[in-house]
């Protein structure tokens, strides 16, 4: 909601622990007034449980769509005095160290020339998935990493890689261990 009414780039990106915490990524405009909308919630003893059992979805919807109006012009004339510095609330913690939105879809644009940089730092023949199988956990699919049809078709969903639908496109030829043509870029 609070993308849709400002268009500022928020994002929940890792899924930590169900219901309980979730990593953020997003403008530092977003990020400030998702901490104004759930410290609003906090202080207002606000049970979002309780609302959606005693009004109807629109309802919530538009005293929720209240809430990030006002906590979105609050976070205007906050960035009206000068840059934002986002400050720990109720329920967020900034980590300030980090100032790329990673794993959100503003860095998309940036896999192409990061793949292409890579596949000439990277030797073709040094690449050994079984190293990463079942011990690396990629972000994108919060599983452990496998080559299995099933993942990659999994990863290929949430990604629209092509280089992945070529695989896809190619199963039984990668099964049988011909090598097929991809284009790196």
């Amino acid at each position: 909601m609070i993308s849709s009414q400002t268009s500022w780039l928020l994002e929940i990106v890792n899924f930590n622990v169900e219901n309980s915490q979730y990593v953020c990524a997003g403008h530092l405009n977003a990020l400030d007034c998702l901490g104004n909308v759930l410290n609003f919630l906090k202080q207002q003893k606000i049970d979002m449980q309780k609302l959606m059992a005693t009004l109807s979805l629109e309802e919530v919807k538009q005293r929720l769509s209240d809430i990030v109006s006002a906590s979105a012009e609050k976070t205007r004339k906050k960035a009206a005095a000068g840059p934002v510095d986002l400050e720990r609330g109720y329920a967020t913690i900034p980590l300030k160290a980090i100032d790329v939105p990673f794993h959100s879809t503003f860095l998309r644009n940036g896999v192409r020339p990061f793949r292409g940089y890579l596949s000439k730092k990277i030797l073709r023949s040094q690449i050994n998935p079984s190293l990463l199988l079942n011990r690396y956990i990629p972000n994108v699919t919060a599983k452990p990493f496998s080559i299995s049809r099933e993942y990659i078709e999994e990863v290929h969903k949430l990604t629209g890689s092509p280089k992945l639908a070529n695989v896809l496109n190619n199963w039984s030829r990668y099964q049988q261990g011909k090598p097929f043509r991809t284009n790196m870029n």
